[in-house]
């Protein structure tokens, strides 16, 4: 089932909640959030924006390895900037302890790149690649590698954080967390939906004598709604 947005910040804000408890914890990563967790009084920063479309181009893109195009097939198509305006809209109408959370997660995914040992590089030439980057300074394909990175990671040395059982869990959660951030707020354009196929949510319109893209007699299933009620 689609994330929906509703459901998105519910789960935000389980995350939120261990992301601070790492920001009161003494050590590099303290200092790294502690001034952001106090942070969220207004506005989104320049700084939050400018990683949040980093990660959107990087979750979005169409080949793993240029953002998402402006065009595609001829017609508009919405870009990772796009998304952001939509996201920082978002941003200033939430509550303090959301923009919090958003603050948190946006600044501990641009500064750990550039955190001894890279996380994601694995040979010399990653490390050489990663030369102390922040995760808005890495090409796309980097970008995919530091997240893909987190996503996979098993670490089970113990972080002492509520909600995560060791650093692995922790990774996990952030790379699920910054995947549907930049998923949801550039998906939820309808520009993007035709080179996906999708033709919008089918229960809102009229869809009388319409069928949907796909065929379901044969597969053993018995009949389906359409718009008013009626039955195929």
């Amino acid at each position: 089932m689609p994330l929906s947005r509703r459901a998105f910040l519910a789960q935000l804000t389980s995350l939120g909640a261990s992301l601070t408890a790492l920001a009161g914890l003494p050590g590099p990563v303290a200092q790294l959030l502690g001034d952001v967790a106090r942070a969220a009084t207004g506005g989104l920063s320049a700084d939050n924006l400018r990683t949040f479309v980093a990660v959107c181009e990087a979750v979005c893109s169409f080949d793993g390895r240029t953002p998402p195009p402006a065009r595609v097939g001829g017609r508009a198509h919405p870009t990772a900037a796009d998304a952001g305006t939509r996201f920082a809209t978002e941003y200033s109408a939430q509550s303090a302890g959301i923009r919090q959370t958003f603050d948190l997660l946006l600044t501990l995914v641009e500064q750990s790149p550039r955190t001894p040992p890279p996380i994601g590089a694995t040979t010399v030439g990653d490390l050489a690649a990663y030369s102390e980057r922040s995760f808005s300074e890495l090409d796309v394909p980097l970008r995919l590698r530091f997240i893909r990175s987190w996503a996979a990671d098993f670490d089970p040395v113990p972080v002492g954080v509520t909600g995560f059982s060791d650093v692995g869990a922790l990774h996990r959660g952030v790379a699920s967390a910054v995947i549907q951030l930049g998923s949801v707020f550039y998906y939820e354009d309808p520009r993007s939906w035709p080179p996906l196929g999708y033709g919008g949510p089918w229960l809102h319109r009229r869809h009388e004598g319409e069928e949907l893209p796909f065929s379901h007699h044969g597969h053993g299933v018995e009949r389906v709604f359409y718009g008013q009620g009626v039955v195929a």
